[in-house]
């Protein structure tokens, strides 16, 4: 069975969990590709760093192919998904010790942006709000 990028790779995350570590076997427009997922460290002065890697493994007769097309959809694919599902961050400059996977003290930290108001909650007068919904109801269907 043939399974798109994207799925291989959700795969490779969800085999990710804990220290289980495995590859995904793919086919795309007859071409077989083989994802795996390795787990690499490197110890520095301040931490020893775990680095997760994927390795892509092809035939080497489907090079030019893999390079110029296969990667450059793989990569346009990441940024979107990227871009799709980033999150909003508010930065205050109040000194912080505890950032996400910093050991060094920074004049700058950042929480989440996570605002709970949306326009069902919205405190509005219900005769209103239902005009507001139905003009934007009447706008997308007829845009």
């Amino acid at each position: 069975m043939a399974i798109s990028t994207i799925q291989a790779m959700k795969k490779l995350k969800m085999m990710n969990i804990g220290e289980k570590w495995g590859s995904i076997d793919f086919t795309m427009a007859a071409l077989m590709f083989v994802w795996t997922i390795h787990k690499s460290y490197f110890p520095s002065q301040l931490r020893n760093l775990i680095k997760v890697l994927n390795r892509l493994t092809f035939h080497k007769k489907h090079r030019e192919i893999v390079t110029t097309v296969y990667l450059k959809h793989v990569l346009d694919e990441g940024k979107e998904i990227g871009f799709r599902e980033r999150r909003r961050k508010l930065y205050t400059n109040c000194k912080s010790d505890n950032n996400e996977n910093r050991m060094i003290r920074t004049m700058w930290s950042h929480v989440k942006f996570e605002h709970p108001a949306i326009f069902d909650t919205l405190a509005m007068e219900p005769d209103k709000k239902k005009e507001i919904m139905d003009d934007l109801i009447n706008f997308r269907t007829d845009g």
